[in-house]
């Protein structure tokens, strides 16, 4: 089974595919205009894990698993409404959420993810 990591970065890449399987890296709002409250942090957040998703024959309907990282356990119950707005109606991944502040001292919120791609995707990559 092949191992391809999609856009490697100097410490991470951006996601890692194997198999069925994409592992992506802890997504944030870092860099986009007017994200100062956990409300646009979390959407900016799971944005940028759709757009990563799509771009690698996923979705968020494939999610298995999510993690996320809080700076502030106060924020829960926003990430929650901003999350199940997302999904949408669709059936939750397994998920975490943990307090841990992620490294810049702007971001309250960090998500990463591990999803199933489409089968055709595979038949691509075998």
């Amino acid at each position: 089974m092949s191992l391809h990591k999609i856009n490697p970065q100097t410490h991470w890449s951006t996601a890692v595919s194997t198999g069925p399987l994409l592992f992506l890296s802890g997504q944030t709002a870092n860099g986009a205009q007017g994200c100062a409250d956990i409300a646009s942090q979390t959407q900016e957040a799971l944005r940028r894990v759709e757009r990563i998703l799509e771009a690698n024959q996923s979705s968020k309907a494939h999610l298995v698993s999510a993690t996320i990282y809080l700076r502030h356990t106060a924020d829960f119950p926003k990430v929650n409404e901003v999350w199940s707005r997302w999904l949408d109606g669709l059936e939750p991944p397994a998920r975490s959420t943990l307090q841990a502040a992620p490294v810049q001292p702007h971001l309250d919120i960090e998500i990463s993810a591990v999803a199933m791609r489409h089968n055709n995707a595979m038949e691509r990559t075998a």
